[in-house]
């Protein structure tokens, strides 16, 4: 059962989070408002955005915003955890990488480095997959169910935002094609 004050401070955080995260307009700023904003409720000692690029199995860009790891593992993408994420729309949790058994290439990584507990969100939209959230714990500390369901809240909010801001660069980018072609046009009618 969730006590009314803590569901209220909850959904408080999602309507700052989506407040603070719609003004961003590159992918590092809402990665850093997201990981400062969970910072405030949930541990958590890495932050991260994987977008992949539309109907591709490429990633287009990775952000972190807590705690970089320094190296990203050298696997093919079917390997990662965060695919199965993305292709399943169902968050993907890791109570403990040292009992983890799903992806045997990566778990040597998260040991390596030092990863205990992880969870990925999907980022979805109803008209696209863009990748996926992930939050990592350097210690075995496995996320809760509640925190799971929060954090899958989260993740459509982010979601959106981010789909909003790829929307506007596009569309920045088409009115600049657009902008240069009526100066064209000018100059050949002009001359």
């Amino acid at each position: 059962m969730i006590s009314p004050e803590r569901d209220t401070h909850r959904y408080e955080t999602v309507v700052r989070i989506s407040e603070a995260i719609a003004a961003c307009r590159e992918p590092e700023e809402p990665a850093r408002t997201l990981a400062d904003e969970i910072g405030k409720f949930l541990q958590l000692d890495h932050l991260y955005f994987i977008v992949l690029k539309e109907n591709s199995k490429e990633i287009e860009y990775l952000v972190w915003g807590k705690g970089p790891i320094p190296c990203w593992p050298d696997l093919p993408i079917e390997e990662l955890p965060m695919w199965e994420t993305a292709r399943s729309r169902d968050p993907l949790h890791t109570p403990d990488w040292d009992t983890e058994e799903r992806f045997p290439r990566f778990k040597e990584w998260a040991k390596k480095i030092g990863l205990g507990s992880g969870v990925r969100i999907p980022l979805t939209t109803p008209h696209r997959r863009l990748g996926v959230f992930g939050l990592n714990r350097d210690t075995v500390n496995p996320f809760s169910e509640e925190e799971i369901s929060f954090l899958g809240l989260i993740g459509r909010v982010v979601a959106f935002a981010l789909d909003d801001g790829f929307n506007f660069r596009r569309a920045q980018h088409q009115n600049d094609q657009l902008q240069l072609l009526l100066d064209l046009t000018n100059r050949i009618t002009s001359n």
